[in-house]
């Protein structure tokens, strides 16, 4: 092996080292910047079922069980007594007009037990 075949090797092992190390510190620098923190969820309040179903329709909030999940829009549409189902996320988002919204289940047992929420 001569001394020139020698000196070629030894500096491809060493851009070899330079290469693997850069990219193994770039995958690190990356991971740094990108890698956020969950958002900590940000209570608004609890739904507004009476105002919700009151928005369009002049119908009114009504609670046909005694639990979270029993509140339904009531009331007479076109003069025909009807009777709607209600999305509480819908509620939530319409009520602070702000899509990101979700309804969260506090306590199921309780009328009033959900709450609004909002991530960050």
């Amino acid at each position: 092996m001569t001394r020139s075949t020698r000196r070629r090797q030894v500096v491809r092992g060493l851009v070899g080292l330079a290469v693997g190390f850069g990219g193994a510190l770039g995958t690190i620098l990356a991971m740094e910047l990108f890698d956020e923190a969950p958002a900590t969820p940000l209570q608004l309040g609890t739904p507004d079922f009476a105002a919700y179903c009151a928005r369009d329709t002049q119908m009114t909030a009504m609670l046909l069980a005694s639990d979270a999940n029993g509140w339904r829009c009531a009331g007479a549409v076109a003069g025909v007594p009807r009777v709607l189902d209600v999305d509480t996320n819908d509620v939530c988002r319409w009520q602070f007009s702000d899509d990101r919204v979700i309804a969260v289940l506090v306590d199921p047992s309780d009328t009033v037990g959900w709450a609004c929420v909002r991530n960050g």
